[in-house]
């Protein structure tokens, strides 16, 4: 994919557009896709994981409630 990405920044436009298809066309991406993976590259890991969702009890949700909506 990087010989890909540096031919496509090296491209005119007409180019880019057949790399684009030719890239596409391959992976199965959509155009867009293609597009910012061509031009940034893949994008690295999270080196930590997201912290789950925080689920909030019905006292806590009415407490905030409470403090931001009622003057």
């Amino acid at each position: 994919m990087m010989v890909v990405g540096e031919r496509y920044s090296r491209g005119d436009r007409a180019k880019k557009s057949r790399i684009l298809d030719e890239f596409a066309a391959v992976s199965g991406f959509h155009r867009k896709h293609a597009m910012r993976l061509l031009r940034n590259g893949p994008q690295a890991q999270r080196s930590v994981p997201r912290p789950e969702r925080r689920l909030y009890d019905d006292a806590v949700r009415e407490a905030l409630i409470v403090t931001f909506f009622l003057p």
